[in-house]
């Protein structure tokens, strides 16, 4: 009985050790994951696009551009 009850404390102290590295090395070494793209027109000349990340440390990430073109004098 003794060596079962061992055995669960060491898998739990192991998933334990397991999931703190896991959210220390999430913190330091951070990943992005691309979760969105895609195209923006805006009457009369303005085009451009965006990007969305969603980063490891949970933090969202937006790009956006837009340009017009430049209006000669007539």
């Amino acid at each position: 009985m003794k060596k079962f009850v061992v055995g669960i404390v060491v898998v739990g102290l192991t998933v334990v050790l397991l999931v703190a590295g896991t959210y220390v090395f999430n913190r330091g070494y951070i990943r992005f994951e691309n979760v969105a793209v895609g195209s923006i027109v805006m009457p009369p000349d303005g085009r451009g696009g965006f990007k969305s990340y969603k980063a490891s440390d949970g933090v969202n990430l937006n790009f956006d551009r837009l340009d017009y073109r430049a209006r000669t004098a007539p």
